[in-house]
Formats: C-alpha cells, sequence, structure tokens
C-alpha cells in the first residue's frame, strides 16, 4: 500500500508539473514587451514553455521517481550506494553508480536500471566523481562513463574518442556535445562543424578557480552553460554563467537572482532558472516570459 501511495503521489507532482509547464508565462514587471503588463488586446499571447522539464526524486530508501510531460515512472528503490543517476533521452531508463562506500568515493559499477527497477550492471570497478559521471546517447543505446562507451545491450564496450571527456553533456537535440577538457579549456563538437577547443582562462573567476563543468551546451555549439569544478555531475546545477564558445567571452543574460541553471532550446536562446522562477529568453537573450519553479528534484530538460 505505502508504495502504491508513492506512485500515486509522483503521478499527482507530474500532472502538476505538465499543468505549470502549460499555462501562460506570469507576469514579471520589467519584462520585454510582450508580457501580460504590456501587451494590448491586439497582441499575441507569449508563448508556452518550450520544451519540458523532468523531475528526478531520488531519495534513499524512497522509489526514483521520474516526472515528465504530466506523467511520472518509476524505478525501484533508491539504495543507499546508488549515485550520480541520469534519465535516457526518453526516460525510460536511468544510468547509475552503485558504489560501496560513497563517503570515500570507492570505484562502482555502471547500473542501467529499467522501469519498474530491474537492473544491469554495464561494467564494475569504475571510477566516478569530479566530473566523471554517466551520459546517455541520444539513441539510448549506450552510456559514456570516463571516456568509455558502453553498449546496453550485448555489454561490449570501446573509446568513445574523447578522452576522459568529464562533464559531458549533449545538446537537447542530440547533435552538440561538449566536455572540460581541462581545467581552463572546454572541448566543443558542433552540429555539424569541426571540433574546437574553447579557452576560458580569461574568464571571471578563474585567478581562484575556471568555472570548467559542463552544464548544457546549445545544439549549435556556440553556447555552453558552465559552473564550478565538483558540482555534482549527476544533474545540472551550480550554473555560474553562459560562454559563446566562438568568442570565448560571457554572454550577459541581464541581472538574475541566485542563478541554478541553464538549458538552451531548440530553436535557439535559453532558459533560466533562478530564485525567482524560470525564464525563457529568446536568441537576443530578452526575456519573453517567465514561469513558476517546478519544485524539489533533480531537474532535467528535453525538447
Amino acid at each position: 500500500m505505502r508504495r502504491i501511495a508513492r506512485v500515486l503521489a509522483a503521478a499527482t507532482f507530474a500532472a502538476g508539473l505538465a499543468a505549470c509547464q502549460a499555462q501562460p508565462p506570469a507576469a514579471v514587471p520589467g519584462t520585454t514587451a510582450g508580457t501580460a503588463a504590456s501587451r494590448t488586446p491586439q497582441d499575441k499571447a507569449p508563448p508556452p514553455f518550450p520544451g519540458k522539464l523532468s523531475v528526478l526524486t531520488f531519495d534513499t530508501g524512497k522509489p526514483m521517481s521520474l516526472a515528465r510531460g504530466g506523467k511520472a515512472v518509476t524505478f525501484g528503490l533508491r539504495y543507499p550506494e546508488d549515485m550520480l543517476a541520469r534519465p535516457s533521452f526518453d526516460g525510460q531508463r536511468l544510468a547509475l553508480i552503485s558504489t560501496p562506500d560513497a563517503s570515500k568515493v570507492a570505484p562502482g559499477s555502471l547500473v542501467v536500471v529499467d522501469v519498474g527497477g530491474g537492473r544491469h550492471v554495464l561494467a564494475d570497478h569504475l571510477p566516478w566523481g569530479g566530473g566523471v559521471a554517466p551520459t546517455w546517447t541520444p539513441d539510448g543505446t549506450a552510456v559514456i562513463h570516463d571516456g568509455v562507451r558502453y553498449e546496453v545491450s550485448g555489454k561490449s564496450h570501446a573509446s568513445a574518442g574523447l578522452g576522459h571527456a568529464s562533464y559531458l553533456v549533449y545538446s537537447v537535440n542530440g547533435g552538440a556535445l561538449a566536455y572540460a577538457g581541462s581545467e581552463t579549456s572546454i572541448e566543443v563538437r558542433p552540429t555539424g562543424g569541426a571540433a574546437r577547443s574553447v579557452d576560458i582562462s580569461a574568464l571571471p573567476g578563474c585567478d581562484t578557480a575556471c568555472p570548467s563543468a559542463v552544464q548544457a551546451i546549445s545544439d549549435s555549439g556556440d553556447f555552453v552553460a558552465l559552473g564550478r569544478s565538483n558540482t555534482d555531475p549527476g544533474h545540472t546545477t551550480s550554473t555560474t554563467l553562459v560562454v559563446d564558445t566562438r568568442t570565448g567571452r560571457p554572454v550577459d543574460l541581464g541581472t538574475r537572482s541566485g542563478l541554478q541553471h541553464v538549458w538552451f532550446p531548440t530553436g535557439g536562446g535559453a532558459i533560466v532558472a533562478d530564485a525567482k522562477g524560470l525564464h525563457v529568453l529568446d536568441a537576443t537573450w530578452h526575456e519573453t516570459g517567465t514561469f513558476p519553479a517546478p519544485g524539489a528534484g533533480q531537474l532535467f530538460y528535453t525538447a
């Protein structure tokens, strides 16, 4: 009965999240033309939320649940040894590290968890932490971890050709990828373009520690969201700034109160999460709408 209650609760939360994403943006003082505060009857309504947010509940001893698009799926209980869970692009599986001693960052096993809780070990005795975490390929056929591509079917593995590829992320459409090449450089592979290394040594804060933890990359590969190293690589968190990979310079996102997350939707622009909620920015970085924050949990973004 408790399990049923928890699943029903997750489904209720998912429905609330979908409703939150579907509702028109709330008026916020100081936004650009097109918000509720400045529209005339002849103006078009602000666009709906671009894409979908998924919320992963990942609490020890409770069901791992992913709420997305008004639906919630569960993956069985989270055990104390489970770390760094990431959902596949379609939200039907999790990849995580199962370690015998998380406090010491002991080597662990790369595990794929199906909806319902079925588990499959892809490899054992793997390092993790410090940006080394499971990353799904866009087609869902493999998981890349520490620069090695592990096939979900057949358990074969081979080099992904990315070095150790710490803080590896794919764009929303799966065409571009980026990862930390070093503490002062980001490696970018744009959609249909040539790979390039971006020097970030002149960014603000590099006198202490450069923000080399890649959090997100745009479909074009032209922009990356960066955070400080040693943030939890299992989910987007602690974004510090957005950088234009063609120039290596920061992008002005305007004044933000407690910047938390940045995602890049297909079509350009960005979605910025801060202490006040979710802000949709167009390709010129002007705000076009705001939405309430979706609540507690690890956030993942899909088109």
